[in-house]
């Protein structure tokens, strides 16, 4: 039935027998809540972010904007329980948490505490029948803070986290007796509905489906990957300005551009990401999952909930390719998958059989409330078994350099292995920039230790 721990952090959900709401689960909550039931006692869905706030803070005003939050979110007051052996979402009506302030300051070096806090927080085990959110706000120094908020991915995606954050700011200032935006979060029960409907309309219009391709195992740097754990850790990398502008130019070119900026740097970026796996697997056949954001109307654009659904995206990549007919697939490919990808339409089989995920996250967060504001995306140690790799790209703060998160399997890769991939991953990046019509084979990933440590490997 899912974990059974509960995080402390003030307050007691109250009893919501005749007021709380009910609904039945989405497509990708079905499939994470299947994946947690695998492994009820680790923390793989936890999501969370530390925010810090440079400058001074109210601190009651902050507490009581996150109370205005929590009673605005459904998403953050969803939980989730067992009704005839099938999981459903409750939404209660209310929830007693008092958002604690933690009082750091006294720290040799209060910073590294809040991260070192934020780290070990997001690594507890949620108990998603009582709650699926934890927050705290940390008290660094004078004009120093950072608010922690961690949730569970049943009710959140990246996306969500940016929503939250901009309400949240609009209610602090409100709290704080400045003007703010008074016009509400939507409620997530709407999303719910519309993809009820758009399943519906799809049983109706379905012909005989066509069965996909099974994707081939990648055995990346000569490691198979099997589910034994769900222990994972992040090796992390930032693009150089000058590289972050050069692939927005390239972006932007004749014959590369797309409908959209942010869709035409994606396959830009994910050219080089199929490229690089081609490259450290030597298979053909590269099947990665690729996250769909899902929200199609803009009211989904401001609602807090798990929109995102994964969906493979197979391309096969042949010995004399170029960045430039690499390109050419992955545009197909992912428009392909983007056609199709309807809100509910994900196969939960289907998305557990893909072992290698590519986010590429649009959201960004930037100031608070007019203060300095810097996230950091806290990692839980744990993913999906499944997944022997998961990369993050993203520009949180929007600073104009992607950060590229290597979340690799800790069973499957040892620490050199995993401390590696970022940085082959830039070597490419960086031919791909050099030489847009450059056969991909021809690209120097390897130092000859390196070269040597992997044909050991895989012999």
């Amino acid at each position: 039935t899912g974990p059974r721990r509960a995080l402390a952090g003030g307050g007691v959900v109250t009893e919501e027998q005749s007021n709380s709401r009910t609904y039945p689960l989405t497509a990708a909550q079905a499939s994470i809540w299947a994946s947690q039931e695998l492994h009820p006692d680790a923390p793989l869905y936890n999501m969370a972010f530390l925010f810090e706030l440079g400058g001074d803070v109210d601190e009651a005003a902050f507490a009581s904007a996150f109370a205005s939050l929590v009673e605005e979110a459904d998403a953050l007051r969803t939980v989730f329980r067992v009704t005839g052996g099938e999981g459903e979402a409750v939404v209660l009506p209310h929830d007693g948490f008092v958002l604690p302030v933690i009082d750091l300051s006294g720290a040799a070096d209060p910073q590294r505490e809040a991260a070192e806090w934020a780290r070990a927080r997001s690594s507890v085990l949620l108990d998603t029948s009582e709650r699926t959110f934890d927050s705290a706000l940390l008290r660094l120094g004078h004009g120093r803070y950072a608010w922690f908020l961690l949730q569970h991915h049943l009710c959140t995606d990246a996306w969500t986290f940016t929503v939250l954050f901009r309400r949240m700011e609009q209610l602090y200032l409100a709290a704080t007796g400045r003007p703010a935006d008074a016009v509400e979060l939507n409620a997530f029960s709407r999303y719910v509905a519309f993809e009820a409907s758009q399943r519906d309309d799809a049983d109706r219009t379905a012909g005989v489906p066509t069965p996909g391709r099974a994707p081939v195992p990648l055995e990346i740097y000569g490691r198979r990957h099997r589910d034994t754990s769900t222990m994972n850790e992040r090796e992390s990398i930032t693009l150089s300005g000058w590289t972050s502008r050069q692939l927005d130019e390239l972006a932007r070119s004749p014959g590369v551009r797309a409908l959209t900026p942010d869709l035409s740097t994606f396959q830009v970026v994910a050219t080089a990401m199929y490229a690089w796996l081609h490259r450290v697997s030597d298979q053909s056949s590269i099947t990665i999952g690729l996250p769909v954001h899902n929200r199609t109307r803009p009211e989904f654009r401001t609602t807090a909930g798990l929109f995102m659904e994964v969906y493979p995206c197979t391309i096969d990549v042949e010995a004399d390719d170029t960045f430039a007919t690499l390109h050419a697939k992955v545009r197909q490919a992912s428009m392909e998958v983007l056609r199709s990808a309807r809100p509910g339409a994900s196969n939960t089989a289907e998305a557990r059989a893909v072992s290698t995920v590519f986010n590429f996250i649009q959201g960004e967060f930037g100031t608070f409330a007019g203060i300095n504001c810097s996230a950091t995306w806290v990692h839980s140690d744990h993913v999906d078994g499944l997944h022997q790799l998961r990369v993050q790209a993203h520009d949180f703060d929007a600073t104009g350099r992607l950060q590229f998160d290597f979340d690799g399997s800790s069973d499957t890769f040892d620490a050199q292995t995993r401390a590696s991939m970022p940085h082959h991953f830039v070597r490419v990046v960086d031919a791909m920039l050099a030489d847009w019509e450059a056969p991909i084979g021809s690209v120097d990933l390897l130092e000859e230790e390196e070269r040597a440590l992997i044909d050991t490997a895989v012999n």
